[in-house]
């Protein structure tokens, strides 16, 4: 099994997007949730090469739709996420090693607005073997604010939804995300201090989005499915400072450069040029596969 970061609250895991950069228009309006590919190809996996001295690693993954084209599973060697649609509501279960309701890691219930963006989710955690899922050990809420061109612009996550741990702030210039800040606190002592803060700054060329590029490295921010309105343009370089909250002599990338190789609307391959902290020199790529019609 391999070998992943684990970030506070969230799981981290991937985003749901669409595989075309180009929406078809025409036919019934699109029900308020998480976008609706409307292409005739969609994703259907994603693959990270095995990295030799990562800060972490990424496991493949393939994803299954419904008829109207929505993602309802995400499959990995040791994981597996349901997604289920509510009016105004997405629900993901996370499990670990097969889909058994003894073996459910993880529920996220997620409110949207009438645009179809999130406003805040409750995250459950749990110890399997699970009883049922009232049987969590944590229940954490995750809040969500927007400027008025639609971008996501902070997220607030209240530990055991009562005391702030986590607030990220996103600075967007030009249609992109220029800078993400995490900010971490303290929040089971009082005065709940803050900790610490990891900057993390992005650079762009002048292509337009691929959607398939939120699976890269340091770019998803581990959201399981973004509906906020998508960068303009593609991450050729990014440039991260992670302080102490995590330890002092851990590994991160301290520097990560982007090349896409595509085929049509499509991103086919992503190759990474990385350092890290510890001075280590990684090359790798990321690579999707698609089913069309």
């Amino acid at each position: 099994m391999k070998i992943k970061r684990i970030m506070p609250v969230s799981v981290a895991l991937c985003i749901i997007i669409s595989c075309s950069k180009k929406d078809s228009s025409g036919g019934d309006p699109t029900p308020p949730g998480p976008k609706i590919d409307s292409s005739k190809c969609l994703l259907t996996e994603v693959n990270y090469e095995t990295l030799k001295n990562a800060p972490y690693y990424n496991d493949n993954f393939t994803i299954t739709y419904d008829s109207l084209k929505r993602v309802i599973r995400k499959e990995a060697m040791y994981s597996f996420i349901l997604y289920s649609y509510e009016p105004g509501k997405v629900t993901l279960r996370s499990y670990i090693n097969k889909v058994a309701d003894s073996n459910l890691a993880s529920r996220a219930i997620y409110t949207l607005d009438n645009n179809g963006r999130i406003t805040d989710h409750e995250n459950f955690l749990y110890k399997p073997p699970t009883k049922s899922e009232n049987d969590f050990w944590r229940q954490d809420k995750t809040l969500y604010e927007y400027n008025g061109d639609g971008y996501l612009t902070g997220l607030k996550t209240y530990a055991f939804g009562k005391t702030l741990s986590e607030e990220t702030k996103l600075t967007y210039q030009n249609g992109n995300l220029t800078q993400r800040e995490n900010i971490h606190y303290e929040y089971s002592i009082p005065p709940y201090a803050k900790l610490s803060a990891d900057t993390i700054n992005f650079t762009y060329d002048n292509t337009p989005w691929y959607p398939e590029a939120s699976y890269l490295y340091e770019i998803n921010d581990y959201r399981p499915f973004k509906t906020d309105k998508p960068n303009k343009n593609n991450v050729t370089g990014v440039q991260s400072k992670v302080y102490g909250y995590y330890g002092t002599n851990l590994n991160w990338y301290k520097s990560i450069q982007y090349v896409y190789s595509a085929k049509g609307p499509r991103l086919e391959k992503a190759t990474m040029t990385a350092t890290t902290t510890n001075g280590q020199s990684i090359i790798t790529s990321i690579s999707f596969g698609f089913k069309c019609d």
